[in-house]
């Protein structure tokens, strides 16, 4: 027992020293990368319905001036579309952008290009866990869409 103990205390330090700087603040990292907010201030609409209109824009539009605020970017229209790829079907939040690049908030890709008409962009680990890759079809409510590549 006190072996297994003691390979179990070595493992941990050893791999707590390895991972050392990668594992350091991910959220700064994810943050710096991405220019991503602090804050995220939404409008969606109660249990169903329609999506907020100006009223929902309206009550969150004072975020954007509170003291402190020094970028934004949005507001994005949101829809809630079942994504079909490679057998898998889930619903997802999609989140609308145009193609210029934002101060804050901007995903940072790591394959394909940046939108364009009739693409979409997925995020990383949610495009590895169904396996689609740049230049991917998929279907959005059963429209067509690909992963720009």
């Amino acid at each position: 027992m006190l072996l297994a103990v003691m390979i179990a205390a070595t493992t941990a330090l050893t791999l707590g020293l390895v991972l050392r700087g990668v594992t350091d603040q991910p959220y700064a990292q994810t943050r710096a990368a991405a220019a991503g907010p602090d804050v995220v201030a939404t409008a969606f609409p109660g249990q169903s319905g329609p999506p907020a209109g100006r009223a929902g824009l309206a009550a969150v539009a004072p975020v954007a001036r509170a003291p402190g605020v020094v970028a934004r970017s949005g507001p994005y229209p949101v829809a809630f579309p079942v994504l079909r790829a490679n057998g898998h079907t889930d619903a997802v939040l999609a989140e609308g952008r145009g193609t210029a690049p934002v101060p804050v908030d901007q995903p940072k890709l790591t394959e394909g290009t940046w939108e364009r008409d009739g693409g979409i962009v997925v995020e990383r680990s949610f495009a590895d866990a169904l396996g689609i890759h740049a230049g991917a079809r998929v279907t959005l409510d059963g429209r067509p869409s690909v992963w720009p590549g």
